[in-house]
């Protein structure tokens, strides 16, 4: 069963090079035009590859903060549970 993605594909991409009525001049600008997509859709990813790594470090960031400071959330957790706040 074909999903509607992979009809959309079948469409685009694979019928342009079956001319049925259509003159070569269309299909020679539904393929550009199609590249132009898939450039775009690559410059996309790329952005969106360096936004994950920028994400990640951020994490990593954060992780080292919260193990810098366990210790002394932990004891002010245990002074507040204990009722003993200054």
């Amino acid at each position: 069963m074909s999903t509607h993605f992979e009809v959309f594909l079948i469409a685009e991409v694979v019928h342009p090079f079956h001319l049925h009525s259509s003159s070569s001049g269309e299909a020679v600008k539904r393929e550009t035009r199609l590249k132009q997509e898939v450039t775009c859709l690559e410059g996309e990813s790329d952005g969106l590859k360096e936004d994950k790594l920028e994400l990640q470090a951020k994490v990593k960031e954060l992780e080292c903060l919260a193990n810098k400071h366990a210790p002394e959330l932990a004891s002010l957790k245990k002074e507040h549970e204990s009722g003993h706040c200054d």
